[in-house]
């Protein structure tokens, strides 16, 4: 059978268009950012604490007050559910894990006395010294789990069809601790110098000690907010970037109780004394996140 001449020539042009037109034509939807999606992201945090301590043994007292923080590497898994909307807003919830290396923080103070009292006696020509010695010390440390789950918000604007930028707000949950211990010695010794000049000791080896420890564990929830971008480098997956600062709530420990002491008289001796002993810890925790994420879009 022979095709007539106008039938073939239409053949001809649609052979020669067809691929033309399916490489020109773009794919429908190339990538986006409503749906579900699973992630992973790699950083630092650092965990920042503003600790105070209240502590007095005897004579001896600290009032120390500290802005300590620990920085480390972090990670965080997550899946999530974004959805864009006509106007180009972005709006999608985030459950994920985050897992931390800085976790701890500590501060450490001593504080010591000492006292001489000297006594001259004419009768007989004696010259008694007694000394008196001591020292409080005092370690504060706080504490985080190293797995903290989050539940965010994130609401953002399409830049362009590609690029997302959005803030970010939620809640965390971990179990936050702060310990005390402090440790009081004291020590007393009384010399006599007679009028032959030899000296001897008279109660020359009183000494005591005590230590004390004070705790508190609290499991909360505390409050994040941050900033991020994403970027969709295929049609599935995409590159973002995070800041993210914790609020966590205060912290307090207190203790009370008697210490173990040295009275010191420059003519009777030293003996061994009780004296009140008294903490009070307060810390204020924060923590700074900045990430590096990779997404998979199921979409």
């Amino acid at each position: 059978m022979e095709f007539k001449h106008r039938f073939k020539l239409s053949l001809i042009c649609l052979a020669i268009a067809s691929p033309t037109s399916l490489l020109a034509q773009p794919a429908a939807s190339p990538c986006s950012f409503s749906g579900l999606t699973l992630g992973l992201g790699l950083g630092a945090s650092t965990f920042m604490t503003d600790i105070s301590n209240d502590t007095s043994a005897g004579t001896a007292a600290l009032d120390p007050t500290k802005n300590i923080y620990d920085f480390g590497p972090m990670a965080a898994v997550f899946v999530g559910y974004g959805n864009v909307f006509d106007n180009h807003a972005y709006l999608a919830g985030e459950l994920g894990l985050n897992v931390f290396a800085p976790t701890e923080t500590s501060v450490s103070d001593t504080a010591r006395s000492n006292v001489t009292m000297t006594s001259t006696d004419p009768f007989p020509p004696d010259i008694s010294t007694a000394t008196y010695t001591n020292s409080l010390y005092t370690k504060t440390k706080v504490t985080r789990n190293a797995v903290e789950p989050f539940l965010d918000l994130k609401a953002g604007y399409l830049v362009t069809p590609t690029a997302l930028i959005y803030l970010r707000g939620g809640i965390s949950y971990n179990n936050l601790k702060i310990k005390t211990n402090s440790v009081y010695n004291a020590t007393g010794t009384t010399t006599v110098i007679s009028s032959g000049g030899s000296p001897e000791s008279v109660n020359s080896s009183v000494a005591a000690i005590s230590s004390f420890y004070s705790s508190q564990t609290k499991s909360t929830f505390s409050w994040r907010l941050g900033i991020g971008t994403e970027y969709m480098v295929t049609p599935n997956f995409g590159i973002g970037a995070d800041y993210i600062y914790t609020f966590y709530p205060n912290l307090k420990t207190t203790a009370s109780s008697s210490a173990n002491d040295v009275a010191c008289d420059v003519l009777e001796g030293c003996v061994a004394d009780t004296a009140a002993f008294a903490n009070t810890s307060k810390a204020s925790l924060n923590d700074q996140q900045v990430m590096a994420k990779l997404i998979y879009h199921f979409s």
